[in-house]
């Protein structure tokens, strides 16, 4: 796996502990004109970490990054890049279909949810403490 660039910019109020900015960042700030948040995330379009072109870069929310990378697996997987992944069953399907949680790109299948619940009712949302070999007996048209 490739590296993201690195510039020794020590005088820059983002740079780390050893005085490096990510060159992606510092491009993405000078195209903005502001240094950018710790919030903001600057994606690489085609994947490629080492490619810092213009066109390649575009600055996103952790929603928007997340929710970018989520489509791109569904279409690698299912083909269908509109659908997503639920949270307990692990299958693809249309948000119509699903609960899609608000502000953070999750989804899942009502059903399984609540077989979830009946079977092993954690206090917590649909990604903690499930039991490794925990499988739903849920089968779903899609």
């Amino acid at each position: 796996m490739k590296h993201y660039k690195k510039v020794f910019l020590p005088e820059h109020p983002n740079a780390g502990t050893q005085g490096h900015v990510y060159e992606h960042r510092l491009l993405a700030e000078k195209l903005l004109g502001r240094y950018l948040t710790k919030d903001e995330i600057v994606h690489h379009k085609d994947g490629n970490k080492q490619n810092n072109c213009l066109d390649n870069l575009e600055v996103l929310n952790k929603y928007e990054h997340q929710k970018v990378h989520a489509q791109e697996r569904a279409l690698e997987v299912s083909g269908d890049a509109s659908k997503m992944r639920c949270a307990y069953c692990k299958e693809y399907d249309l948000p119509s279909n699903m609960y899609v949680k608000k502000n953070v790109y999750q989804a899942w299948h009502r059903e399984c949810a609540n077989e979830y619940k009946a079977v092993k009712a954690p206090k917590t949302g649909p990604y903690k403490y499930r039991p490794r070999n925990f499988k739903l007996g849920i089968k779903h048209d899609g």
